[in-house]
């Protein structure tokens, strides 16, 4: 089974987590098998894109 984690986007889970619970938008992005991260300042693509030294 190819995974659904395309689907899920930070914006997505944010808008489900306020209309459902954060639970809900947990679950949801556990069964995309999707990391979903909430600290802005944890960025692990910023370096292999150039935006930090």
């Amino acid at each position: 089974m190819q995974s659904r984690s395309w689907l899920i986007r930070p914006h997505t889970l944010l808008l489900i987590a306020k209309l459902f619970g954060e639970d809900v938008a947990a679950g949801i992005a556990n069964g995309a098998e999707y990391e979903w991260n909430k600290d802005s300042q944890h960025d692990p693509f910023a370096k292999l894109n150039g935006l930090v030294d």
